[in-house]
């Protein structure tokens, strides 16, 4: 395969059978299939699987077993970075280190690259940009619980703004640390990656029209594939949608990729590791861990 820029767009929970069911457009490129996202551990949690998909190794190298932090690593930190009252709602006045609690009134965040036990792609590309993805670089929005938190405080029409307010930050406004995908001078870069939580968000909460948002963001898509078109682009989700009943947590196997360009060998169903080495080839690079 070719040396070539590549570009990973991340849907975060989309499912492969609701894509192919709401008949999109996009985001099925030529080629599409499953991703098998099974790691040994039972409940697949975004952190975890997007650490598999950035090292090319599962959870007992890179060390991510769940979705956020042990409570005890980053309590010091919290009490520390927000020891005041900041964040003012309409029931009452909250502390950001309150919005980050569980469920116990304990605080956790969510997994940076600090928790990471080995490199990733990201350190193997010289020219590499993380954008907003997670166990790496995550956004601010996402760390905090927005727009989950936002149900609690603010309702479900808030919710839905503040949902797809997240997604044009992370395409078109950026942040005080990283800038809007739109924005990137795509030549100086060799490998981007792109998460967008939706529709994670709105499988979670159960608000909202799926097929509306599926096929808003199936157009987003088709701007990015004009925009790189020259590129190797490569849309996928960490897990689908979640499965009825099996509890809060569990999400299903309907993990999905697609590409412009052949990836993998026909009828393949590649593992959630296996773009690791894949994408290290396709940009010249050899991958550490073959001899």
């Amino acid at each position: 395969m070719k040396q070539d820029k590549i570009l990973v767009v991340a849907f975060d929970g989309m499912d492969k059978e609701l894509v192919e069911d709401f008949d999109l457009e996009n985001i099925p490129q030529k080629e599409f299939g499953e991703i098998d996202n099974s790691t040994g551990i039972y409940r697949r949690m975004t952190s975890e699987l997007f650490a598999s998909f950035i090292t090319g190794e599962t959870h007992e190298k890179h060390g991510i077993k769940d979705l956020k932090t042990s409570v005890s690593k980053r309590n010091k930190f919290l009490k520390w970075l927000f020891p005041k009252p900041i964040l003012d709602y309409v029931k009452g006045t909250h502390t950001l280190r309150e919005v980050l609690m569980d469920n116990k009134g304990k605080e956790k965040l969510k997994y940076t690259k600090n928790d990471l036990e080995i490199d990733t792609i990201f350190e193997e590309i010289d020219s590499s940009l993380p954008l907003y993805v997670p166990s790496y670089n995550p956004s601010m929005y996402w760390l905090s619980g927005i727009p989950h938190n936002v149900i609690k405080y603010f309702g479900h029409e808030r919710f839905v703004k503040e949902a797809r307010h997240d997604t044009e930050l992370r395409l078109r406004k950026g942040s005080a640390t990283q800038p809007a995908f739109f924005d990137v001078t795509k030549e100086f870069w060799d490998f981007i990656m792109l998460h967008l939580h939706d529709p994670d968000a709105f499988q979670d909460t159960g608000i909202g029209d799926l097929k509306e948002e599926y096929k808003r963001l199936d157009g987003i898509a088709g701007e990015i594939l004009e925009e790189y078109s020259d590129w190797t682009v490569i849309f996928m989700s960490d897990h689908g949608k979640p499965v009825h009943g099996a509890g809060p947590h569990e999400h299903n196997k309907n993990a999905f990729y697609s590409c412009n360009r052949e990836l993998f060998e026909e009828n393949q169903k590649p593992h959630i590791t296996d773009f690791h080495d894949k994408i290290l080839g396709i940009s010249g690079q050899r991958s550490k861990y073959v001899e």
